[in-house]
């Protein structure tokens, strides 16, 4: 959009400017000159920097031409030219804001942010509510590490422009820098549904430290480090991340039950903006006391598409491999759709389809989960989350040890972003059997009955491409074959990492 605004601004000063216009500012009118000047607009409209500004060296010298080279200049990559030419310009027109607010532009690209902060400060003691001079300050401020000035620049300008895009991605940068990359997301997100297009927003959402925490965990059970973030977007870059997490696991009250582990990865590759792969596996031990220890190897991988305004859609499968007979090759298909109704809140809903052939005779699952989110509160480094979710569960014939054939439950998470960290609480209530969590990475297989569960997580971002955690949980649930009332404990270490 600053393209062609500032194009068509000064084509406007060209042609429309009035007979006192003093001399040496505008190209001169004659046949040549209007040539060439229409080339360089078409070249620039074409994507072509370089041909533009070449399409400028036949025309005499004027502060339009100076201005527009300077503008050219800048997007070619040529700073120190584009930075020369608006001199050049400021030497013609000394009073030019709109000269002063370009020459800020290369200053910014070239490092030279002292000498961009002090233009920036006299353009706005002549235009002191100068929206472009109050975002380019704040950029100046933030490249010298002046954080807390550039966001008290922003917070001041926000409240004359709150929608203005070029300020809100200015303030998404500096909350990235200081380190708060759950409100740099949302902001950046806010700047989305302003501006679909929005390059730095984009850029913004595609950096793997505010794809964050590497993907929060939708869920109360399983590895919870999985999912991709509501607004994903990447700047055409291929971005991709990897988590790998090992833990224990205890039971309480159980007949059967002994103790176990869990281990795996997984991760996801985008290669834009549109299209975002995962896939991951996972290794379950568990021992038994008067029945074979369980050994269990599951596969996921899906597909997410983020083409189309305001939604994310996504298609996956997951595969069993176990020494449990009746759920070895068990596998699932599942779907879903989300709906971002802006960066505050959202809706989506699951469906999952899951086989089990060996299962005595065919077993089939069918699973329903719509899921809300919504952003409760937000401060300048810190934001509150809440998130809801359902299930409906039916099983295509009742089985032993299981009561009836539906199974309904509900969940609910509260999350808090503050800074590096976040924190989580979660729990969940009502009947699951076969349930499919965790974006269909963890699929509770035993013919049991889990009735209700809660945990806890905390995560911290070490830098732009680390992040740790530690997660528990505790899930209640009959035991097969014994029925008795006992409890699941699970310990997780986690660690990720972004490319």
């Amino acid at each position: 959009m600053r393209i062609s605004f500032t194009t068509a601004l000064v084509l406007l000063c060209c042609l429309a400017a009035p007979a006192s216009q003093p001399p040496g500012l505008l190209p001169p009118s004659d046949e040549a000159t209007r040539a060439g000047w229409s080339e360089s607009l078409r070249r620039e409209r074409a994507g072509d920097f370089s041909g533009a500004l070449a399409a400028l060296r036949p025309l005499p010298r004027s502060y339009a031409v100076s201005l527009r080279q300077g503008w050219l200049g800048y997007f070619a990559g040529r700073h120190r030219q584009s930075a020369a030419r608006y001199h050049d310009a400021l030497r013609l027109a000394p009073g030019s804001l709109e000269a002063r607010l370009g020459l800020l532009l290369p200053l910014l690209a070239l490092g030279r942010n002292a000498e961009a902060e002090q233009v920036a400060r006299e353009i706005l003691r002549e235009s002191p509510e100068n929206p472009l001079a109050q975002a380019r300050l704040a950029a100046a401020l933030r490249q010298q590490k002046k954080f807390a000035d550039a966001e008290s620049t922003l917070s001041a300008a926000i409240k004359s422009y709150p929608t203005d895009v070029g300020l809100l991605s200015e303030l998404a940068l500096v909350n990235a820098a200081r380190q708060r990359p759950d409100a740099a997301r949302q902001i950046a997100s806010e700047v989305m549904m302003l501006d679909p297009d929005n390059t730095v927003a984009r850029a913004q959402l595609g950096d793997p430290c505010l794809s964050a925490g590497f993907a929060d965990a939708t869920g109360p059970a399983g590895a919870g480090w999985r999912g991709i973030p509501a607004g994903f977007a990447t700047n055409g870059e291929t971005r991709m991340a990897a988590t790998a997490y090992f833990g224990g696991i205890t039971y309480d009250h159980a007949v059967y039950k002994e103790s176990g582990w869990v281990g795996g990865v997984d991760g996801w590759f985008a290669p834009n903006q549109r299209h975002l792969f995962e896939a991951g596996v996972d290794y379950l031990d568990i021992v038994n006391s008067g029945l074979p220890d369980l050994h269990q190897v599951e596969a996921t991988a899906a597909y997410s598409y983020f083409g189309l305004p305001q939604l994310k859609l996504r298609l996956g499968g997951h595969y069993i491999a176990t020494d449990d007979g009746p759920t070895d090759g068990g596998w699932v298909m599942f779907g879903g759709v989300d709906w971002f109704a802006g960066s505050r809140w959202s809706l989506g809903l699951d469906g999952c389809f899951s086989r089990y052939p060996d299962f005595s005779s065919l077993l089939d699952v069918v699973q329903v989960t719509p899921r809300l989110s919504v952003g409760l509160a937000q401060g300048s480094d810190w934001a509150l989350r809440g998130d809801l979710k359902g299930y409906w569960i039916r099983l295509s014939r009742e089985l032993p040890g299981v009561d009836g054939e539906d199974f309904f439950s509900g969940e609910g998470r509260l999350s808090l972003f503050w800074g590096r960290w976040s924190f989580a609480g979660f729990g969940w209530a009502g009947r699951q059997s076969f349930a499919v969590r965790n974006n269909g990475y963890t699929v509770y297989n035993l013919a049991g009955e889990y009735t209700s569960g809660y945990g806890a997580e905390i995560k911290c971002a070490l830098g732009k491409h680390v992040e740790v955690g530690l997660r528990f949980q505790r899930e209640q649930f009959l035991e097969l074959y014994s029925n008795a009332s006992a409890a699941e404990n699970v310990f997780l270490a986690t660690i990720g990492l972004a490319f």
